[in-house]
Parts: C-alpha cells; sequence; structure tokens
C-alpha cells in the first residue's frame, strides 16, 4: 500500500512539473503589435494587419472583430498567431 501511495505521489509531482514547463512556454510565446488593419473577416475569424512593415495574419474569435474596420489603427496582444486582445488606437 506505501508503494501504490509513493507511486502515485510521485506521478503527481510530475504531473505538475509538466504543466508548469508547459504554461511558462506558452507565456514566453506572447507578443504585441501595433499596426494598421488591412482585412478584417469576421466569419472567417481572421484578421491582416501590417506592423513594421510586416504583414500579420492573426486568427480571433469572430466576436472580438465587431467594430474593427480596415484602415484603423489597433494594438494586438498576441500568442503565436491568435489574437488574444485587440484594442483600437485613436
Amino acid at each position: 500500500m506505501k508503494k501504490i501511495a509513493l507511486f502515485l505521489a510521485m506521478a503527481m509531482m510530475i504531473a505538475i512539473t509538466s504543466m508548469t514547463f508547459a504554461t511558462d512556454e506558452k507565456a514566453a510565446r506572447k507578443e504585441s503589435i501595433t499596426g494598421e488593419v488591412l482585412s478584417v473577416d469576421p466569419e472567417g475569424g481572421k484578421i491582416v494587419i501590417i506592423s513594421d512593415e510586416k504583414e500579420n495574419t492573426l486568427k480571433a474569435r469572430p466576436k472580438m472583430l465587431e467594430g474593427i474596420a480596415a484602415g484603423e489603427s489597433v494594438k494586438i496582444e498576441k500568442a503565436d498567431d491568435e489574437v488574444k486582445t485587440i484594442k483600437q488606437i485613436d
């Protein structure tokens, strides 16, 4: 019985450690970009912006893209190619 309890405790420690490393890895890939909207496709869940002369095509939930139009300036927080937050800049 003690061996089973020890095994389960070790398995839980390994699982928790793995989750911590996975979270840190995702956090490291987050970045912020500011640019001009070139196109928006709410139905397809995509937005294209130009920032530092580089075109970025990103995925976003359709609801996030409501009220966003081509030609507007935006600040986007993203992880990989997925928008986490989007704010219009005046």
